[in-house]
């Protein structure tokens, strides 16, 4: 019985010895988006918590479409709106964050600043005619 005692005892130890707890990181919380109405391409600062420091570690999407991250703390991205965030039909975007594969599990809601923009000009060389030119 004594043998059987002392093999459990050190069966234990070893078990308990050999576990190391993983470390889990906690998901990206997005708790702001300033400013709130914005055009495609323009510069927008997420607030929250459990963001990485690299800013290509950070994978923001508007409505599906990956925003750029040009910098990145603990607790801020600042993002480039994409183009595409917003269609005709959609006039808010939801916002998630994903760092280290983990998903923020709801979305920040964007709204569209529908003020009207000059994408292109074309074509880009033109004739200028009239009096006194």
């Amino acid at each position: 019985m004594r043998n059987l005692l002392f093999s459990f005892a050190m069966f234990s130890l070893a078990l308990a010895s050999g576990c190391a707890k993983e470390q889990v990181s906690p998901l990206p919380d997005v708790q702001a988006v300033a400013p709130m109405l914005v055009p495609t391409g323009a510069t927008v600062v997420v607030t929250g918590a459990h963001f990485n420091t690299t800013p290509t570690a950070n994978q923001l999407t508007f409505n599906g479409v990956p925003g750029t991250v040009s910098a990145a703390t603990p607790t801020q991205l600042t993002v480039v709106v994409p183009i595409g965030a917003f269609s005709d039909e959609l006039l808010s975007a939801e916002v998630y964050v994903t760092t280290e594969g983990k998903r923020s599990p709801t979305p920040f809601i964007l709204t569209a600043d529908r003020f009207p923009q000059v994408i292109s000009i074309e074509p880009v060389t033109s004739t200028l005619a009239g009096c006194g030119l």
